[in-house]
């Protein structure tokens, strides 16, 4: 978009909110965005990426266009039901955690840092900067309580069980499916 559009829509969205309501304003640059997003694609396409182009794509609005703000609200897909958390026993999750991490394996990272939770140091209380930035704790009731605490911490925050292994174990560097499994049928 060159900068003479991107004032001609700044000037229409200004006139819409001057004249109209902040709602058709919203619509319409979500209609404008839209539009930005199939010129992008056709660009793609035209370059040799081989991007798919949209089947349904509305045409560019214009100040002309009766712009209608629907005032039914949206249908809402129902998510699972997960259990909080806070509904788990925290021993129970912290010691799945710990044997997912090597507890029961001699010379482990786990083991050999006093560290049951494999967490990195943040400043831990009785603990010090180990290995691979993991904390290192001066004994295993340490480093157990620490974990423990975490636990406590994001169970206040509302997480559930799978959103806690997916932010404890993220994807891009553990297998949080398997760890969700494997703590959920321990707990």
């Amino acid at each position: 978009m060159n900068w003479m559009t991107k004032v001609a829509f700044n000037l229409e969205v200004e006139r819409l909110l001057k004249s109209a309501t902040a709602q058709d304003a919203i619509q319409y640059r979500m209609q404008v965005s839209k539009h930005r997003k199939h010129q992008n694609m056709v660009a793609k396409l035209k370059a040799g990426n081989p991007t798919p182009i949209p089947t349904v794509v509305s045409k560019r609005p214009t100040s002309a266009d009766n712009l209608q703000v629907s005032s039914t609200p949206r249908a809402t897909t129902p998510t699972p039901n997960l259990k909080k958390l806070k509904d788990y026993s925290t021993a129970n999750i912290a010691d799945s955690i710990a044997l997912f991490e090597g507890k029961a394996v001699k010379n482990s990272l786990a083991n050999r840092l006093n560290n049951p939770g494999n967490l990195k140091f943040r400043g831990q209380p009785n603990s010090v900067k180990g290995d691979k930035g993991f904390a290192h704790f001066k004994d295993y009731q340490a480093g157990r309580s620490a974990l423990e605490k975490q636990i406590r911490l994001d169970a206040g925050r509302g997480h559930t069980l799978k959103s806690f292994i997916d932010k404890y174990a993220p994807p891009s560097e553990n297998d949080s499916k398997a760890y969700y499994k494997f703590v959920k049928e321990r707990t």
